[in-house]
């Protein structure tokens, strides 16, 4: 029996034990007749959706007829959308229409079956992980809840599927699973082509579709569609995804030119085919995997049905060989699939990060740091000449920037970032230091008069210098290197990229002569700067000491 209404005005653990640990799910929720959606899966305001951020009707994702999948016009159109949108949708695929239908109604019938029956395909009761019934994404990651179920098949053997996959659906995604093969193995062929891969070995084969898993995902009315999501964007992490549409409508891709969203419409008898993560990487970025997300709906239950086509859990993937033989420069690392795939699940759906868990960032960091050079060489020939230092000489060169490092820093969202920090403060200890701020902000600067912390907002295009420990020691504190710190964010994930301008390790900072010679008193003595930073890694962020 249904639990009464007051449990939606009740705390997130009842929710949850509702919808998650009584196998209800959010079907349970819609059909309570609720009037208002329960807190829990009210989005924030930038992730719910917004009609002005959608592309116009007129620019939709190619429809591709396979009826002649050999023919060369077909090929070069399945190509050219995996490398612009990333996703299409084809039509007379060869996967029979009836194996499609039949499916689709196996779904509805798994979700209309009791709560009870349900759950016996839950994290906390089902025999095996390949078999798993479960709402919204990573509920214990979210902070927002997502308005789906889902029950998610991982296919190991016909034998596994027929003992251990639900009764009333199992046979149905299985023989839908496996009357899409041969059009996934057209469409790898294809795609390698266009790779300059002219053979699929075994290798390959089980790199690109070693492992399959099936998702019957069910989305219910919604009371209030505008302020939350059937699922929020992300890119997948397959090599490709090969989704079932019904007729009602709800997946958005996004542009990657205008980063807004067009809708995909259902096409009667179609596929919707989408580049993973998987196949971007292999392809070192030739083919997108791209943003998409699902919209709740207000009048209608909406289903899907797709099939997630993988590299084997075991396997490395990374960028093939015959894209790299041209000399082209490889964008991603070589990892473990199952380690990208654990990084994916670890996070809420908030957008297209995963992959760059496997991208190599080294190229733009250089980029950076050497086009930096010259800004950095004139603020020092600057704050020199401000010294009595009328030229910079080899010795005094190596003594300012002999010595460079450039970090990448990332501050996610924060639970309760009242309690927490960024960074605390410090002062920096090279020459000078070249910030590069998102536009999130959070940067504080300790005003050394009132002792009060003063915000440093993101000015577009710009970057923050700061001076470090070894510029004010050089300038008999002249020039000051003071306290700053970075606060946590509740609503944000962060980033800054600093550029650390340093003297070589076994350079000796001091005072410099030029600063002396009016018979101004040192007010530090020499030190080796190697020296001065181990002592400043042997203490946590506590104050410029």
């Amino acid at each position: 029996m249904a639990p009464s209404t007051p449990i939606i005005n009740s705390n997130s653990l009842n929710i949850l034990d509702f919808v998650v640990n009584k196998g209800h799910g959010v079907k349970g929720l819609s059909e309570l007749g609720l009037k208002t959606l329960p807190h829990q899966y009210i989005q924030p305001p930038q992730e719910r959706f917004d009609s002005s951020n959608e592309e116009p009707n007129k620019d939709s994702i190619p429809v591709i007829d396979m009826s002649n999948p050999n023919d060369p016009h077909v090929a070069k159109a399945i190509c050219d959308a995996a490398q612009k949108w990333g996703f299409f949708q084809i039509v007379n695929h060869g996967v029979p229409i009836h194996v499609l239908e039949d499916v689709k109604n196996a779904t509805h019938k798994f979700f209309a079956l009791a709560p009870q029956e349900k759950q016996k395909y839950s994290k906390s009761q089902s025999v095996t992980n390949n078999v798993r019934f479960g709402t919204s994404f990573t509920p214990e990651a979210e902070k927002a809840l997502e308005w789906k179920d889902y029950l998610s098949l991982f296919f190991v053997s016909n034998d596994e599927a027929a003992s251990l996959w639900p009764p009333i659906c199992g046979k149905q995604a299985l023989e839908y699973m496996k009357s899409s093969e041969s059009v996934v193995k057209k469409l790898l062929e294809i795609l390698m082509h266009g790779l300059n891969v002219k053979e699929i070995d075994e290798t390959k084969q089980s790199i690109l579709m070693g492992s399959k898993r099936i998702n019957l995902n069910y989305y219910p009315k919604c009371p209030n569609p505008e302020l939350t999501v059937g699922v929020g964007r992300h890119s997948d992490v397959s090599t490709l995804t090969i989704l079932l549409q019904d007729d009602i409508g709800g997946l958005y891709v996004r542009n990657t030119e205008t980063m807004k969203w067009i809708h995909v419409p259902p096409v009667s008898g179609s596929l919707v085919i989408n580049v993973g993560d998987a196949l971007q990487i292999m392809s070192n970025g030739k083919y997108k995997s791209v943003e998409h997300r699902v919209s709740a709906n207000g009048s209608n239950n909406r289903i899907s049905v797709p099939i997630f086509v993988n590299p084997r859990p075991s396997d490395i993937i990374g960028p093939m060989a015959e894209v790299l033989q041209s000399g082209e420069t490889p964008l991603y690392k070589h990892v473990v699939y199952s380690d990208y795939v654990k990084h994916f699940f670890r996070k809420a759906h908030d957008g297209k990060a995963t992959v760059e868990f496997a991208k190599y960032t080294w190229k733009q960091a250089l980029e950076y740091m050497k086009s930096s050079e010259s800004v950095v060489k004139k603020l020092l020939e600057i704050l020199m000449h401000g010294l009595n230092v009328k030229e910079i000489d080899e010795t005094k060169q190596s003594i300012l920037m002999g010595s460079k490092r450039i970090n990448l820093n990332y501050y996610p969202k924060c639970p309760n970032p009242e309690l927490t920090v960024g960074v605390g403060r410090h002062s920096d200890v090279p020459t000078l230091t070249i910030l590069l701020q998102d536009d999130i902000g959070g940067l504080y600067v300790r005003n050394t008069e009132t002792m009060k912390w003063i915000h440093v907002p993101p000015v577009s295009g710009s970057l923050v210098i700061n001076v470090g420990d070894a510029l004010q020691i050089m300038s008999n504190d002249k020039y000051k290197s003071v306290e700053h710190r970075v606060s946590a964010n509740g609503s944000n994930n962060r980033i800054s990229v600093p550029i650390f301008v340093n003297p070589r390790p076994s350079d000796v900072i001091g005072p410099i002569a030029e600063v002396l010679q009016s018979g101004e008193t040192p007010l530090y003595k020499h030190v080796v700067y190697s020296d001065y930073v181990k002592h400043f890694f042997r203490k946590a962020h506590d104050g410029k000491v």
